[in-house]
């Protein structure tokens, strides 16, 4: 009977602090498969000219800016409060190599050789020569959606010094964040080379830090989910043009930056976008969305020769989603995890055997 009046007058109480943030955040994995699935839908309007007029020409690069957030966050989340120590960096290099780089380097050569030595025009891939395969190699740049890959490697090799900078002061890694990310948008656009387009990382970082000082209550997590995912829904070039008069310099305005953050931020303790975001189709989502947003162009250029999309559109936008989203879990079991295992524990140290001691010398009597 004590135990239920305790149990009844500690429910009555009002809400005293946070939950703390989880290790492992489910909603965000669904929140990444909603980032590529953006990014593929963009792409099939595009072909199709279904609900092209929304998306028009950059809509599904909000896509691109919630993948970059959501990088930046992981990172300082995953790493901020572990010593930055030689084998702590290792293991983050390593890590960092084995998610991005085999799938990066298996399109990029299997579409040079294709490229190189395909008869007509069939199968589409990504129009790779000798210069290009280079400059893909180089982290130079990427063809298409590949674009995004030197980009993001060059913020993994950037992301220790952060690091190092948290591990020093928080409040200077916070400091540094929100005046790099301001720095974005007083300074001329791409003057920044080493950190093109790094902003949004930057924003995933400074969210993180936000997170260990700005607590509110779960209903005002909810509220702000749902505010921040409608105010990206108005924020695509559509209806961006409507609201603002101008269309929209996708990776310079303020506006789309704070929609992003705003939505990273609530999300992570927010009830509602737990179980939106959090089911197991999205989090499955999550877990294929670099195969899908590195390979649903090949399926949609592939499409093309088997069905036109503009006089079937509809048939067409179904079969192209439907499409890369089974073969990006194909994709993702047979190749993408195995080849991130391989790579971890081709990696990991060795550990020496544990030398056996020797037997002690029986005492004299």
């Amino acid at each position: 009977m004590t135990d239920r009046l305790r149990t009844a007058r500690d429910e009555s109480q009002p809400w005293r602090g946070p939950a703390p943030v989880p290790a492992h955040i489910p909603a965000l994995d669904g929140l990444r498969g909603v980032a590529a699935v953006i990014v593929m839908l963009s792409h099939v309007a595009s072909a199709t000219g279904v609900a092209h007029d929304y998306f028009q020409r950059g809509g599904g690069q909000i896509g691109v800016m919630i993948f970059f957030a959501l990088s930046g966050f992981l990172m300082a989340h995953i790493y901020f409060e572990t010593p930055p120590r030689a084998s702590a960096l290792y293991k983050y290099l390593v890590a960092r190599v084995a998610r991005v780089v085999p799938l990066f380097l298996a399109v990029v050569f299997l579409s040079y050789a294709i490229a190189k030595w395909k008869s007509g025009e069939y199968p589409f891939v990504y129009p790779l020569d000798g210069a290009d395969l280079i400059d893909h190699l180089l982290l130079r740049r990427g063809e298409s959606v590949l674009w995004t890959i030197p980009v993001e490697l060059r913020f993994y090799a950037l992301f220790p010094f952060f690091w190092i900078i948290y591990r020093f002061s928080s409040n200077l890694a916070l400091l540094s964040c929100l005046a790099l990310a301001l720095a974005y948008y007083l300074l001329p656009p791409f003057s920044m080379p080493v950190m093109h387009l790094g902003h949004y990382f930057v924003i995933g970082m400074a969210t993180k830090l936000l997170s260990q000082r700005i607590h509110l209550a779960p209903r005002f997590n909810d509220a702000g989910f749902v505010a921040s995912a409608v105010m990206i829904a108005f924020l695509f070039p559509m209806p961006f043009i409507w609201l603002f008069g101008h269309t929209p310099r996708m990776w310079w305005e303020p506006q789309i930056a704070l929609a992003v953050f705003l939505l990273l931020f609530f999300t992570l303790r927010s009830n509602l976008a737990a179980n939106l975001l959090g089911t197991l189709w999205l989090r499955k989502l999550g877990d294929i969305s670099y195969s899908l947003y590195l390979t649903h162009m090949l399926t949609i250029g592939n499409l093309r020769y088997v069905l036109d999309p503009q006089t079937h559109p509809v048939l067409f936008g179904i079969s192209a989603i439907t499409l890369a989203i089974l073969q990006s879990f194909v994709i993702f079991i047979l190749f993408e995890r195995p080849a991130r295992r391989l790579i971890r524990r081709l990696a990991a140290p060795r550990r020496r055997p544990a030398m056996r001691s020797a037997p002690s010398a029986p005492r004299e009597g």
